[in-house]
């Protein structure tokens, strides 16, 4: 135990480091730098401000998704489209829809997105209430179904055999 204490008192503590004033003055901005700055044009002012406004952007979108989520802090958001969520249907269940391009009821109307290694839903409708975080490594196999309509659709089964299928609208 001493001889940890005494090698850590050895050492300078981070932070400890002692700045003279003719350091600082050293970093300050001189007045030739502060007057390059005011000539540049409005444009290219704005150029470079803009990249800073869509990372912070990009940033408060990436947290809002992680905590309505509750992912973990390395999540980001990759892909976000429109999507209908169609559940597992049971034989007994199953009716034909009187129009074919029509949601039947228990469709789910919403945004689907993706992150590096989760697959979320979300429904926007406000009559039914439907989310979900779907882990990636949980998919087994995706497949894209072939149907009569325009709608790209696609059919996922996970490890514990459970369907999802999303028609994809954008």
């Amino acid at each position: 135990m001493q001889r940890l204490l005494k090698n850590t008192s050895l050492g300078s503590s981070p932070g400890a480091e002692i700045i003279t004033i003719s350091e600082t003055e050293d970093m300050a901005p001189t007045e030739k730098d502060i007057a390059a700055i005011k000539s540049l044009p409005t444009t290219e002012v704005q150029k470079l401000v803009q990249p800073l406004k869509m990372n912070l952007a990009m940033q408060k979108q990436n947290e809002l998704f992680r905590i309505h989520f509750r992912l973990p802090a390395s999540e980001n958001l990759n892909y976000e489209v429109p999507a209908t969520y169609l559940p597992e249907k049971k034989e007994k269940e199953e009716k034909p829809a009187a129009n074919g391009t029509e949601p039947a009821a228990t469709d789910f109307t919403g945004r689907l997105s993706l992150s590096e290694a989760y697959l979320t839903f979300q429904c926007l409708e406000k009559q039914k209430t439907l989310e979900f975080v779907l882990p990636l490594y949980t998919v087994r196999r995706v497949e894209r179904l072939n149907g009569k309509s325009q709608i790209y659709s696609l059919k996922m089964v996970t490890w514990h055999q459970s369907v999802h299928v999303f028609n994809l609208s954008g």
